[in-house]
């Protein structure tokens, strides 16, 4: 796929010249041989600006990352890093201060937490290095400084125990002491988030549980990982298996994202006064069908935050939520993909094809499949600075006659409004045939010396 393939899908411009939307395209698949894939983080492992997408194989134990090719959103085949026996979550951090993002992973039948060291920075790891064996029930793990000493601690979630704990990183070179509290009041603890909730320049913890009190934060009282009870956000109701902390209604504080699969909810949870204390649960949707996870990106590049779902059982679907106000006004549900032979893993996003958007990415535990949705942006026509490109007749029912003012034409695409490339063409560019095409409206893409340039125009 081109490196540098971002178009204007469609637009209407009827009252308003400033229209941003999104479209994705079909599903591409990265990869079919994630055993049992159960999450997925897009980063750049091998140091080259690129995100590339790190996972965790439950029936193998695998944990492995693929490589982004050039950024074109190709990949290249499973790169193993090791074996981390039933591995049930996965993330990356740099933890020996070296400049490049190390891998942490749990294991929860094994009661694992343990990391595997970057060695060069081009994605070539070391064996595991065990941090804990005895975090029983490890379900989640992320890095981050919980002390304020510049280096990156763990933090692991212990189902079994309902309890969190975090492992602090003893001089920046991957040692860590013995595991510490921060709470075993977690009822049958799940994911958690690494974030300041009360903007005093520290870490806190929020945590999402499958028994009562599903919601939950806990303070870092001191900046130095000493860690006060739980504060309730969400006091009873469905279990909440993940969670996304973000800032949903552009006042500057994080707000938490949950998705409900026992009601097919999903909700969210205003930071009232950005302090932490949060507000009554406000409906995204009730309609999203054994919803599972959610992610939150700028989708439509609009600047606010949009919410990203799926489900988990089969013909589940992904799901996206614009945020249409940025402030946590939220459209209907809009369906980026069926899913009809895999029950969803994990959803997330990053821009995998280097255009300055963000794609969707999904992951789906039966058929072991990773793939990615292309994020065609549907951007304003002034945007886009078209005037030196002329297309006519428009409409046509047979040839257009295509004009790039002092510049050079090199490549010609067609794409119709759901994003599909209908015609390419790499010669003869001065007059291009598309009495081929269905009756429509689509979209021309010339790539020049001077940049992309992009037109409507309708096919009769």
């Amino acid at each position: 796929m081109n490196n540098h393939l971002k178009f204007l899908a469609s637009y209407i411009v009827l009252f308003s010249s400033t229209i941003l939307q999104a479209q994705f395209g079909d599903q591409q698949t990265i990869t079919t041989a994630a055993n049992a894939v159960r999450n997925i983080i897009p980063v750049d492992i091998n140091g080259d600006g690129f995100f590339d997408i790190l996972y965790s194989s439950q029936f193998d134990g695998n944990v492995g990352w693929i490589e982004n090719l050039g950024g074109t959103g190709s990949f290249s085949e499973v790169n193993i890093i090791g074996d981390a026996e039933f591995t049930s979550f996965v993330n990356s951090a740099d933890l020996d201060g070296d400049g490049d993002q190390d891998v942490l992973a749990v294991s929860g039948s094994q009661n694992l937490v343990v990391w595997f060291e970057n060695i060069d920075g081009l994605g070539n790891f070391s064996p595991i290095k065990i941090v804990s064996s005895n975090t029983i029930g490890a379900f989640a793990v992320a890095g981050a400084d919980l002390n304020g000493d510049g280096f990156i601690d763990i933090v692991a979630s212990a189902g079994s125990e309902s309890a969190i704990y975090w492992f602090e990183n003893n001089s920046n070179t991957g040692t860590f002491s013995t595991k510490q509290l921060i709470s075993n009041q977690a009822n049958h603890g799940r994911y958690f988030n690494l974030v300041d909730i009360d903007n005093d320049n520290d870490l806190d913890v929020v945590a999402s549980s499958s028994g009562s009190e599903v919601l939950t934060w806990y303070e870092n009282l001191d900046g130095l990982g000493n860690f006060g009870a739980p504060n309730i956000i969400a006091p009873s109701g469905q279990a909440v298996l993940s969670l996304f902390s973000a800032d949903l209604d552009g006042d500057g504080d994080i707000d938490i994202v949950t998705p409900s699969s026992g009601d097919d909810e999903v909700a969210w949870y205003e930071n009232t006064d950005g302090q932490g204390a949060f507000g009554p649960k406000k409906s995204i949707a009730t309609n999203d069908f054994e919803v599972r996870w959610t992610f939150v990106a700028d989708l439509d590049n609009d600047g606010d935050n949009d919410v990203l779902t799926a489900g988990k059982n089969f013909n589940t679907r992904v799901h996206w939520y614009e945020n249409l106000d940025g402030l946590g006004s939220f459209s209907n549900k809009q369906e980026i993909f069926n899913l009809e032979n895999g029950s969803v893993a994990t959803v997330s996003a990053a821009d995998l094809d280097n255009d300055g958007d963000i794609d969707p990415i999904s992951s789906t535990f039966i058929d072991d499949k990773i793939a990615w949705y292309e994020n065609f942006t549907i951007l304003n026509i002034e945007d886009q600075a078209l005037a030196t490109l002329k297309i006519y007749p428009n409409p046509t029912d047979g040839f257009l006659n295509i004009n790039a003012k002092d510049t050079v034409i090199e490549k010609i695409t067609i794409f119709n409004v759901q994003g599909k490339v209908v015609l390419r063409q790499e010669k003869d560019l001065t007059t291009i045939p598309v009495h081929n095409l269905k009756s429509g409206v689509y979209f021309l893409k010339a790539e020049t010396a001077k940049g992309e340039l992009v037109e409507q125009f309708v096919k009769e």
